[in-house]
């Protein structure tokens, strides 16, 4: 793979992060009344998930060392998405929680790999 696409795809995997605060924010108060609790409740998921991703880059970076970057970049992935699966059919806030957590931690392992591999290729 050349410099150019590996960069594009650099930048399209570390959106994960990101995605995962921005389009989750205007939709809290939708969630809490599908579930039927209090909006806090939600926001203190986006705490839980912002807390993983960055707690989460303390493990994240030795793993890359020691498993490399590709293995847990992959995992990250799908821990992020079987994260948003688990969240998309939470029907209480607690396995919402839950969900979050493991997004965040699936992100901080995808955002510790980019960075890393952007690094090495430039």
């Amino acid at each position: 793979m050349t410099q150019a696409p590996s960069l594009y795809l650099f930048l399209l995997i570390i959106l994960l992060g990101p995605l995962g605060i921005d389009v989750y924010l205007p939709a809290i108060p939708a969630i809490a009344e599908s579930m039927n609790t209090q909006v806090a409740g939600v926001q203190a998921s986006v705490a839980m998930y912002l807390s993983a991703m960055g707690l989460g880059q303390l493990i994240a970076g030795p793993l890359a060392d020691r498993y490399g970057r590709k293995p847990l970049g992959l995992s990250g992935i799908a821990l992020y998405f079987v994260g948003a699966l688990i969240a998309s059919m939470a029907s209480v806030v607690e396995v919402l929680w839950f969900s979050r957590v493991l997004q965040g931690l699936g992100a901080c392992a995808i955002s510790v790999c980019v960075i890393s591999g952007v690094r090495d290729s430039y």
